[in-house]
């Protein structure tokens, strides 16, 4: 999509699938991390891949039982943001696609089955502090790891959160 768009050149995007296979890692986190699309150009590629819907944060207004369903330790670790509770169904802001292991624990955690929409992070991060307090990466942080760069972490590092978490 991003070819065909002529976002990216083919010579591009044949080297960043190279280096997402060379890496092991998700292409979209690749291209990310590169820089290799504007971000809202990536969100909507994936969305329309994905049938995510992609959508701004902007203010929103978020009721006690939406914003208590996903603790701030939660968020700031995934960094998503809870947006609606309807029907026992969580809607989910991120700025990137979960694998089917990680949407499980945040499932189980959560309480909730997940419905997701795609944000850009800076709207994600902003909606964080505005809801959970500003600097709540500060106060969270137990391990001094960088907690904006969470597609760094280990599985392990998820394990042993989701584990505290359930504590």
């Amino acid at each position: 999509i991003l070819v065909a768009g002529k976002q990216l050149p083919t010579d591009r995007m044949e080297e960043l699938e190279h280096r997402a296979e060379w890496l092991d890692e998700p292409l979209d986190r690749i291209i990310r991390r590169e820089n290799a699309v504007p971000q809202t150009e990536l969100l909507d590629a994936i969305g329309r891949v994905t049938g995510i819907p992609v959508c701004r944060l902007g203010r929103l207004t978020l009721d006690d039982a939406t914003l208590t369903a996903v603790p701030a330790k939660l968020a700031d670790h995934y960094r998503i943001m809870p947006l609606s509770l309807d029907a026992g169904t969580l809607t989910v802001a991120s700025y990137r696609v979960y694998d089917v292991a990680e949407e499980d624990q945040l499932r189980v955690v959560i309480g909730h089955p997940l419905r997701w929409v795609l944000a850009p992070s800076r709207d994600i991060s902003e909606s964080i502090k505005h809801y959970y307090g500003i600097g709540i990466s500060t106060l969270l942080a137990s391990d001094g790891a960088d907690t904006e760069d969470t597609d760094k972490q280990d599985a392990g590092a998820v394990v042993r959160f989701v584990e505290e978490i359930l504590t």
